[in-house]
């Protein structure tokens, strides 16, 4: 894709201020929005990204687009903190294994309620029989305790 002139598309002359730029893409976005144009909103952000720092500008002034767009081979990577490049690995992993925690957390919250469950029959004074390993048995019995 054939990058625009940043100045054709925010309409202002190469030796605009910082001041007229601002308002050139303020208008255009404030329009580009309003239309829900929003591949077009997207151009101006980046044409006003890359003329509106002095840096960015006179680079491009220079060598225009590719200077810009892309690095050099050769060069180092882009600055960014080691946070963010550790980080972004293990977060993955973290996210895979979410639902296997969630998995086991049900499992250990529906034992300790089956617990409690049994525990106050128990105090109740009823006898709590356990289903048996067949397919056909039903729910657990509860059955009254016997008169002492």
């Amino acid at each position: 894709m054939a990058e625009k002139d940043p100045y054709e598309l925010l309409g202002v002359p190469r030796d605009a201020s910082d001041e007229r730029i601002r308002a050139a893409y303020e208008l255009e976005i404030n329009r580009a929005t309003r239309d829900g144009a929003i591949r077009y909103a997207a151009e101006l952000s980046a044409a006003y990204d890359t003329i509106s720092s002095p840096q960015r500008r006179a680079l491009y002034e220079r060598h225009g687009f590719t200077a810009i767009s892309q690095r050099s081979p050769g060069t180092a990577p882009p600055a960014g903190s080691w946070r963010s490049t550790q980080e972004h690995g293990p977060a993955r992993r973290r996210k895979r294994r979410s639902g296997v925690r969630r998995f086991v957390l049900l499992i250990v919250v529906i034992g300790l309620v089956v617990a409690v469950f049994y525990a106050a029959q128990q105090a109740e004074g009823a006898t709590v029989t356990a289903p048996t390993a067949s397919v056909t048995s039903g729910p657990a019995v509860v059955q009254p305790a016997p008169d002492r």
